[in-house]
């Protein structure tokens, strides 16, 4: 997003003030297109006649008042590079928002995956059952079903004991 800046101490710029309205609106508004067309403060002859509310008498005014300066193919702005961002600026603001953007989808598609493990955790468990079985049953002649016969740690919930103390050793309630 590109954005024209009309800094505070233009209240108090006595080149500004003695405009005419219709100059300040000129002046105005060939700043926003300036930035926006990433022209660096340069407007050409050609190019006055796009900018709204802007004709070349108040381009004669603004270079009076040294808002603007006179240049051969067009005119210059003078305080343009103090005020406003350059077009490298804004392209360099452009590509980090595409890095942003792509960094954004890849972290969202990562919690999007970790959210679709947690959500099927039961899935997971008989995916673990499933490894335990064949790293500890093939070639040994068991069925596709061994894994019921196996205790494991879901299943079998009467081997599991809860522990009697907590990690620090201290006894937990009802032991």
């Amino acid at each position: 997003m590109t954005d024209a800046r009309h800094p505070e101490r233009w209240l108090n710029d006595r080149r500004i003030q003695q405009l005419s309205s219709e100059a300040f609106f000129a002046f105005s508004n060939a700043l926003l297109w300036s930035v926006s067309n990433r022209t660096d403060g340069i407007i050409k002859h050609a190019d006055l006649e796009l900018i709204p509310r802007c004709k070349s008498g108040h381009a004669d005014e603004l270079v009076e008042s040294k808002l603007w300066k006179q240049r051969r193919d067009g005119w210059l702005i003078v305080d343009y590079r103090a005020t406003q961002r350059s077009r490298k600026q804004l392209e360099n603001d452009d590509k980090y928002r595409e890095r942003e953007r792509e960094r954004v989808a890849r972290v969202r598609a990562y919690k999007r995956e970790q959210s679709q493990v947690s959500e099927f955790d039961d899935l997971n468990v008989r995916t673990d059952v499933r490894a335990y079985e064949r790293t500890d049953c093939i070639g040994q002649g068991f069925t596709q079903d061994a894994w019921k016969k196996k205790p494991n740690y879901v299943s079998d919930t009467a081997a599991f004991e809860p522990p009697a103390v907590d990690p620090d050793g201290f006894p937990l309630d009802g032991a």
